[in-house]
Parts: C-alpha cells; sequence; structure tokens
C-alpha cells in the first residue's frame, strides 16, 4: 500500500511530539520509520502504520496527527448536499458516504447505528484521498 507520507517529513504526534519521518519502505508491519523527539531530548526510533497509527489495536500518544488538508484533494460539496445530512466520510475502500449524525471509527469502515440514515455519495463529487487515509477523511458540515 502507499503511504501519503514522505522521507524527511516533518510531522507531530497527537501528543504534540516532533517527528522526523526517515523511511516509508520498511519491510513488515509499520512501513514508516521516525525520531520522535521525546521530553528528555532524546530521539525516539518509531514505527507506524500505513495510515499513521502506531497499532492496529487502538489508539496511542505517538499515533502521527495527520490533517486533511495535507492528504486530500477537493472538498466535500456541501452547498448541494441535503442538510439533513452533517457528516462525510471515505471507508478504506474509497467509497464516500453522508451521515446524520457522527460516525465511529471501525475496523475498514464508518459506523452509525442501523436507526440514523446514512448514504452513499456515489454520484457527488467528493474529494480525492490516498485509501491508507481512510480514518482521517472525516468531515463536519461546516456551520
Amino acid at each position: 500500500m502507499k503511504t501519503f507520507i514522505s522521507v524527511g517529513d516533518k510531522m507531530e504526534t497527537v501528543s504534540g511530539h516532533s517527528v522526523r519521518i526517515l523511511a516509508t519502505d520498511r519491510k513488515g508491519d509499520g512501513p514508516i520509520v521516525g525520531l520522535v523527539d521525546m521530553e528528555d531530548g532524546v530521539e525516539q526510533v518509531q514505527a507506524w502504520r500505513e495510515d499513521g497509527m502506531v497499532s492496529a489495536r487502538g489508539t496511542s500518544n505517538l499515533d502521527l496527527n495527520i490533517f486533511l488538508e495535507d492528504v486530500m484533494d477537493g472538498e466535500v460539496p456541501w452547498p448541494i448536499i441535503s442538510e439533513r445530512f452533517n457528516y462525510a466520510a471515505m471507508d478504506s475502500d474509497g467509497s464516500w458516504y453522508l451521515y446524520q449524525v457522527r460516525p465511529s471509527l471501525g475496523v475498514t469502515a464508518w459506523n452509525v447505528g442501523c436507526d440514523s440514515p446514512m448514504v452513499k455519495a456515489g454520484m457527488l463529487r467528493m474529494p480525492k484521498a490516498p485509501l491508507s487515509a481512510w480514518k482521517h477523511t472525516l468531515m463536519a458540515r461546516p456551520k
């Protein structure tokens, strides 16, 4: 899977530590490798998955802080979307969906309860984003 992170990128973890990316093609789990500036002034070697997460089993303070504008091309066309839908997000297969209530992050898709409306945004021109960035695509309708 191709990552949207490049060697030499300067990033931050979700806890605010500076990160310098050293490699994006490491073999095995965690192809992204970088150095994290820790509080004691020491740089810690860390590996991340393609989506910037340390682990598939949950979140970590060392997960990379990825901003939508860094990975997406285009915008959600909110002016032509029914006002009953307040959120948009892309699933791991690249399909975009519109949601009435905020969905929660699942293993391969965004999830809502069975009584909450959602619709596939197949006919709309939605933003383009790498499949590996799907967990970072949730957007709320602007106020």
